[in-house]
């Protein structure tokens, strides 16, 4: 019954528009649907987190890194490798060892530059007009060139501040250890052959 006007309220269904109290059927259908959406919502994000799984496993990212400017750095032990069994080997000038360490503070900095070239044609021509006779010291010297060579090229498009996954470089490391193999064998077996 209203109280304000003393007449019985109208009895509230469906389709009357006016709100009709919970019963426990429609309690526990709202509660079951509730718990559907909240199903599907788990789904969707799990759905969405494998998404996003396959994405970084697209991008790449999905092994160990390591951070890009170790590439300068191993380049930077090649360059002292190379200048140090070449000086020891060949003897030159203070002066052409000045040159050579100059060109490899450059190769450090800038290996996208033609630095990596001048000076591995600077210690390969300190050696050949050196006219010095085989020695053991063309086994660093063979390897410097080498390790120069192949990290100096990685390392000019490779920023600074990029991730590098170890994957990625295992091609290049295989065809170097490969390549290592058969020159430092043949230096090998020309120091035994050579008189």
């Amino acid at each position: 019954m209203d109280p304000h006007s003393g007449e019985p309220r109208p009895e509230p269904t469906a389709d009357s528009g006016i709100p009709t109290k919970p019963t426990t059927a429609t309690t526990t259908a709202a509660t079951t649907k509730a718990a559907g959406s909240n199903q599907d919502e788990a789904g969707a994000a799990a759905h969405t987190t494998e998404a996003a799984s396959s994405t970084e496993a697209a991008r790449g990212r999905i092994g160990p890194t390591f951070p890009s400017w170790r590439l300068r750095g191993v380049l930077a032990l090649a360059c002292v490798i190379l200048i140090a069994s070449v000086t020891i080997w060949a003897g030159p000038h203070v002066f052409f060892v000045v040159v050579l360490l100059a060109q490899a503070v450059y190769v450090v900095i800038r290996p996208d530059s033609h630095a990596t070239t001048a000076l591995l044609a600077s210690s390969a021509a300190v050696i050949v007009f050196a006219d010095v006779e085989l020695s053991a010291w063309l086994m660093p010297a063979v390897l410097g060139f080498h390790v120069a060579h192949l990290v100096a090229a990685l390392a000019a498009v490779a920023p600074w501040d990029t991730d590098l996954e170890h994957a990625a470089l295992r091609p290049a490391l295989r065809r170097f250890v490969a390549v290592q193999g058969a020159s430092q064998a043949l230096v090998l077996l020309a120091l035994l052959v050579s008189p």
